[in-house]
């Protein structure tokens, strides 16, 4: 089609202001388009002739006729006609009969929000349609093309039979020309590394006239294994039969070997190999949850070197680093495979021991047992260049599952438990006892009055800017306090996680919402161009009522969508794509923009990244601090960076406290900066007042 010429569009509808208000909703997300407004057949099948519409919108049910003989009367005219019906009163079953009638799509009125992505995705499928049917036509005059494409390319029929691949698919695979046509693709290629039910999904994709898009691992004719990008289209014939296939295959080693350098450096410790604090975190979350389920009693050890900062501080680090590397060794030595050892950083270790048994008494007894090997082999000198060094460790110990305890109440526990053997005189071993509660009853405490704060008018909001190169105010990320009575302003660290984890975060992420759009209201009236940023738990995101909440939020306060950004982590883009993708776009429709918080702490596909309508990523404060003196974070921080400028992504790095931070992350093209070397989180007074400075 070409986008040059105004797409023309016939509306049979018999309510005016129902065309009136979707004409509007096309213009506002900046669809070009004439328009004609149709209620009888006779009007309609005058208009298919004179008009020769590009797309039909129209009502189900309509007076003088219904939208199933338009339907029929429009395919008469054009069979590839795009056709949407727009009711109000169509059910499940007369849409469903609607679709395998020849209509493309259809939109209830009261979600007309969705009509522009709709006409959209029409319009795109009628493009690739026609796309398909002039690739079957020249298919023969394509091959020149194809035979130095890049890309490997193999054409199968129905049955999977290569009938033709280019030279590049003979380069990946190891198969000659000869050698591929007339065999089943599956055959030469396939490597066992997915199972019948993958193979038997991509063939019900194609077979049903859909293009399959996705990874997997195939096999050369060396044997050797590769992981592989494909894209399979069918083509089809005159007569609109699927006659064959065409697949496009590129390997992705070196991209998959990107992907696991990220996931290596954000979840493993780069001194020891042992899994690092948040990797340790995931699995504890994952064992406790099945220790609910299956009644079986696991533990966390906390093991810290007694004598290791004298002999880092005497001997340097280079002696440090190797005998952290040792003790790291020698703890994971005396473990079973299913168990864990973690370095949480500096000295300290942790241990996760799982299904020690059906008893808290045998948990425990195991659990000690395990600790006094530990402290043993812990115990034997550890030799540095022909040195030997002598440590100890302390060791904390608590058991798993008790009543409503959290990974950081377990993890409060052991180092409790761990600074009472030090208190015993180190190189010793203690159990957290119910004496030690008070810690646990705190928390409550917190849960408690954290309840009653937003009702009692507790909270507050405050603003910490982000700034460009030159140093200018571009935005500001939202950022949540609590002024608890009898304590003073109380840090999100602290009260966040009972928010996530009690379920008082839905209040609380909605008032943060809806502070955070009024008061971006007042900063466009002030005429301060600033993006707001808020960040959203995964629990709020997930809930179906979302969009509406947002919705809400804007309609109420007047809220530029265009300023609002919507900060969310990798572990909420990743774990339901398909809601998350349709979520994000009905929101990026209205002008909101994306951002993934805290990038490179969590693990995204790549191929999953680039199908969300991102804006921006953010590199958390922990790879941005130590950045230009650990070559393990200036890796990882240069691999994000490449990896947004790859998706034409903007990057916020948090955490800049230093010249020497600003100076790493421009060389290295980073564009937005937020830290406390520009501002420390503000109260809304203070930012206004600052505001208004940078605007003179």
């Amino acid at each position: 089609m070409d986008t040059d010429i105004p797409l023309r569009i016939v509306f049979v509808e018999d309510v005016s202001t129902d065309v009136e208000l979707a004409v509007r909703m096309l213009h506002k997300e900046g669809l070009i388009f004439t328009s004609v407004h149709v209620e009888t057949e006779e009007e309609f099948t005058k208009a298919l002739t004179e008009y020769q519409p590009d797309l039909v919108i129209s009502d189900y049910s309509l007076p003088q006729f219904d939208g199933m003989r338009a339907l029929q009367l429009a395919l008469a005219h054009d069979a590839n006609l795009p056709f949407i019906i727009m009711t109000g009163t169509i059910s499940e079953e007369a849409a469903a009969d609607c679709i395998k009638a020849g209509a493309w799509d259809y939109v209830i009125k009261e979600r007309l929000i969705r009509l522009p992505f709709m006409v959209k995705g029409v319009l795109e499928r009628k493009m690739a349609r026609r796309a398909q049917s002039e690739a079957t036509a020249t298919l023969r005059l394509q091959s020149a093309a194809l035979q130095s494409a890049a890309n490997a390319i193999v054409i199968t029929g129905r049955d999977g039979v290569i009938q033709w691949a280019n030279p590049a698919f003979s380069n990946l695979s190891g198969y000659s020309f000869n050698e591929s046509v007339g065999k089943r693709i599956g055959d030469l290629v396939r490597s066992g590394h997915q199972d019948r039910a993958f193979y038997k999904s991509l063939w019900n994709t194609i077979l049903a006239g859909y293009v399959w898009c996705g990874e997997l691992i195939n096999r050369r004719k060396d044997g050797s294994v590769y992981p592989e990008e494909q894209t399979i289209t069918p083509v089809r014939d005159d007569q609109e039969r699927i006659s064959h296939f065409v697949a496009i295959k590129q390997d992705i080693t070196k991209r998959t070997l990107a992907e696991a350098e990220i996931h290596h450096l954000a979840y493993y410790d780069s001194l020891t190999g042992l899994p690092n604090r948040r990797l340790f975190r995931d699995r504890l979350a994952q064992t406790l949850a099945a220790a609910r389920r299956s009644n079986r009693w696991g533990a966390v050890l906390f093991v810290d070197l007694d004598q290791f900062k004298r002999i880092n501080d005497a001997r340097g680090h280079a002696v440090g680093d190797s005998l952290l590397k040792q003790t790291g060794a020698r703890l994971a030595g005396s473990l079973r495979d299913q168990d864990t050892v973690a370095r949480l950083g500096g000295d300290e270790f942790v241990v996760l021991l799982v299904n020690l048994g059906a008893a808290q008494a045998d948990a425990t007894r195991w659990a000690t047992q395990v600790a006094e090997k530990i402290r043993s082999a812990l115990a034997a000198p550890l030799r540095v260049d022909a040195l030997d060094y002598q440590i100890s460790a302390s060791i904390g110990i608590t058991v798993f599952p008790k009543a409503m305890e959290s990974v950081d109440d377990l993890l409060r526990e052991a180092d409790t438990a761990m600074y009472r053997a030090k208190d015993m005189g180190r190189n010793a071993v203690s159990y957290f006892e119910p004496a030690m509660h008070t810690a646990l009853q705190a928390r409550f405490a917190l849960e408690h009055d954290l309840r009653q704060a937003l009702a009692r008018g507790e909270m507050r909001l405050f603003l910490q800017p982000q700034v460009d190169g030159a140093g200018g105010w571009v935005g500001a990320e939202a950022l949540v306090r609590w002024e608890r009575p009898g304590y003073g302003l109380v840090s999100p660290a602290l009260f966040i996680p009972v928010a996530e984890e009690s379920g008082i975060i839905l209040a609380l992420g909605q008032w943060v919402l809806e502070e955070a759009c009024r008061l971006l209201r007042q900063l466009d009236a002030a005429g301060h161009a600033l993006r707001l940023a808020v960040n959203v738990s995964p629990r709020q995101f997930r809930q179906s009522d979302f969009v509406a909440c947002v919705n809400e939020a804007l309609r109420s306060t007047g809220a530029n969508p265009a300023h609002l950004v919507l900060e969310v982590t990798e572990g909420l883009v990743i774990e339901d794509i398909c809601d998350t993708i349709a979520k994000m776009m009905e929101l990026r429709l209205l002008g909101i923009h994306f951002s993934i918080d805290d990038f490179g702490t969590g693990y995204s596909s790549l191929a999953y990244l680039k199908r969300l309508p991102l804006h921006e990523l953010k590199i958390d404060r922990t790879f941005v601090q130590d950045a230009p003196t650990d070559p393990n974070d200036a890796a990882l921080v240069e691999a994000i960076l490449a990896v947004a400028h790859h998706l034409n992504l903007v990057v916020v790095a948090e955490g800049v406290e230093t010249q020497i931070q600003l100076d790493f992350l421009k060389q290295r093209g980073c564009g937005v900066f937020q830290g406390y070397f520009f501002d420390r989180p503000l109260p809304w007074a203070q930012f206004q007042e600052k505001a208004l400075l940078q605007k003179r």
